[in-house]
């Protein structure tokens, strides 16, 4: 399931960094693009300056944000992108 998942999001993980390694100081969420799950940390450290980080595929149909722009490209419904 996992490399199913990967290759219909085009290798795209979601990493979490934080700012040392016992976890206790989030830096934030990036959703990076690589073939390995050591190169998705690896991006997602340098972009945030953390030391470490935790991987894992990006799942659309958990992810609450983007269920509701694609349900919304599912239906051809116009959408807003909001950050």
């Amino acid at each position: 399931m996992t490399e199913q998942l990967l290759q219909s999001t085009g290798f795209t993980w979601e990493v979490t960094c934080f700012a040392d390694g016992n976890r206790r100081k989030p830096l934030g969420v990036w959703y990076i693009r690589a073939k390995t799950r050591q190169g998705a940390k690896d991006a997602a450290n340098k972009i945030s300056g953390g030391k470490h980080a935790i991987a894992w595929p990006w799942d659309p149909g958990r992810d609450l944000r983007a269920s509701e722009y694609i349900r919304a490209v599912v239906e051809n419904k116009e959408t807003q992108v909001t950050q």
